[in-house]
């Protein structure tokens, strides 16, 4: 289906064009204008539609020749749109930053899979990047519960006998967000 062609037009081009009314459209568009029914601007509307599902063919045939199944391509799709192989080609890690539901992990493989060698850099700051967050995230949930319960979470990065967070006017100091950490990450070029 083509957004813009119901079953009536679709019936008027196949009976005008047959088999080559794809080619048509892609190659020839004006001659859309000589089915009865078809001005110029129903014409451009259906060889705009053609052009952005062609833009999502590809987008998805790329996407999927590189491993990454149809509801994830969808995902990536629906975000970066029609720039989604530019990003996936310079940075595939932005996935794991930019789509909920994909972490590095996932990202690290569809960039193995993109030529992206073992000892890149990009891959190396995205590693340290995603285990500072995952492990701030963790410390985070401990804060949480720590707010809740009363009692001073572990600290498992210190032997020290000072393991609870910084105390002002007695409540822990601010909580600073992952989102917070993030920019400063981001700032720092991590």
């Amino acid at each position: 289906m083509i957004r813009g062609i119901g079953p009536v037009y679709a019936k008027k081009l196949l009976r005008a064009f047959g088999e080559k009314v794809f080619d048509v459209i892609e190659a020839e568009p004006d001659r859309l204008r000589e089915v009865d029914g078809i001005g110029p601007l129903r014409a451009g509307r259906i060889t705009a539609a053609w052009a952005e599902q062609k833009a999502v063919r590809e987008i998805m045939v790329f996407l999927h020749s590189h491993g990454v199944g149809t509801a994830r391509a969808v995902r990536i799709y629906k975000t970066y749109g029609s720039d989604a192989v530019q990003v996936m080609s310079e940075n595939p890690y932005r996935l794991a930053r930019d789509i909920r539901g994909i972490g590095f992990k996932t990202a690290d493989a569809i960039a193995m899979k993109l030529g992206i060698d073992k000892t890149a850099m990009i891959r190396v700051r995205e590693n340290s990047r995603s285990s500072i967050l995952q492990g701030w995230d963790k410390r985070e949930g401990e804060l949480e519960r720590w707010k809740h319960s009363g009692k001073a979470p572990s600290c498992s990065t210190s032997s020290s006998s000072n393991s609870r967070p910084p105390i002002r006017g007695g409540r822990p100091a601010r909580n600073v967000g992952r989102s917070d950490f993030s920019r400063v990450i981001v700032a720092d070029g991590l």
